[in-house]
């Protein structure tokens, strides 16, 4: 089974990351937590559902998601050294490049360590706290927590970072000097998109809801009212304010909604092939950095909202993006998997 909308709904958040970065002057930062809620419904769909996955180990797990992170993530860090060494433009780091290359090169440039996270490639910061959100929530919560808590635990996360900051523009940031916004925001959606998975689950086991055209008509006023309220508190308040916080809940309501697939919008996306945006969004969501800072230093324009620059920069970013995912990602993600697999029947016990 594949949730063949919420693909189209990732790749149009991917294309909101690039333009709040072509121009930021709306709150983009906020589609970063729509891929943590995504990222917490799709995996528990793939991994943490007890009724239908088969016994994964941690191992296991570690490496599934390693494999599907960490090839792209390691290009894109060469890339943006490359054009660092080829422009002689490297950024201030205050603790040095060897030493924050080193974290970014372990996936660990976000849990606390350093406040430097800015001398490599920015978008990574995500990926560094969901790797490591992933494989605590994997080990100690996946499936020992109920609903209930795990709603508490996300409206807790939530509260915690409103209490000490009035918007969710928050990364490298530190709480009380030990808790990185980073990881509390990425387990404060990632919690919620669990959430909606179990709901999404229980609402099925009733199997009241069906293709029918009552239910197609109910869901696509549903679709459209979940995706102007996302779409507006994406692109329409100014940065860095309260109105940040009403950005979680609008996009679980549009993760839940669309899971379905029965309204007017999940038949658009189906049928304009935005599916094949989602298949991409990895790509185009690491790669957009040192694609602009590259074209930066070619001084091929690449900053502001017009039409000359959205096609400079999806003219190069897309075809690079296209090459990266059949050439990066799948062959990474398969090579990785198959010598685990290797080594695992090698060692495993007689």
């Amino acid at each position: 089974m594949r949730f063949d909308s919420l693909d189209g709904i990732r790749g149009l958040a991917a294309l909101a990351v690039v333009l709040f970065h072509i121009q930021p002057t709306f709150p983009g930062y906020l589609a970063v937590d729509l891929f943590f809620i995504l990222s917490g419904f799709v995996l528990s769909f793939r991994y943490f559902d007890s009724t239908r996955t088969r016994d994964l180990s941690l191992a296991d797990f570690v490496v599934a998601r390693l494999s599907r992170l960490y090839p792209l993530h390691f290009f894109t860090l060469l890339a943006i050294l490359a054009v660092y060494l080829w422009f002689d433009s490297f950024p201030a780091s205050g603790e040095g490049y060897t030493f924050t290359f080193i974290l970014n090169l372990l996936l660990i440039q976000n849990t606390g360590i350093s406040n430097w996270w800015l001398a490599w490639n920015e978008p990574s910061w995500s990926i560094s706290v969901e790797l490591w959100v992933n494989i605590i929530v994997f080990a100690y919560l996946a499936i020992k927590c109920n609903t209930l808590t795990l709603l508490l635990l996300s409206l807790c996360s939530y509260i915690l970072l409103l209490a000490n900051n009035q918007h969710l523009d928050l990364h490298i940031h530190m709480m009380f000097n030990f808790i990185n916004t980073g990881l509390l925001r990425c387990f404060a959606g990632f919690f919620l998109g669990m959430v909606l998975f179990r709901m999404y689950q229980r609402i099925r086991v009733f199997d009241v809801i069906k293709p029918t055209w009552q239910w197609f008509v109910t869901f696509s006023i549903l679709e459209v009212a979940a995706f102007a309220a996302s779409a507006y508190l994406l692109f329409i308040p100014g940065k860095q304010t309260i109105m940040d916080y009403n950005a979680p809940f609008a996009f679980a309501a549009l993760v839940l909604i669309f899971s379905f697939q029965l309204g007017i919008l999940s038949k658009v996306i189906n049928l304009t092939r935005l599916t094949v945006l989602g298949t991409l969004s990895f790509s185009i969501y690491l790669n957009h950095f040192w694609v602009l800072a590259m074209m930066k230093h070619l001084h091929i324009p690449h900053y502001g909202f017009n039409s000359e620059v959205v096609i400079n920069v999806f003219s190069i970013l897309l075809p690079i993006s296209i090459a990266t995912y059949y050439l990066i990602e799948k062959p990474g993600q398969a090579y990785s998997r198959k010598l685990y697999a290797h080594v695992k029947h090698h060692f495993k016990p007689i």
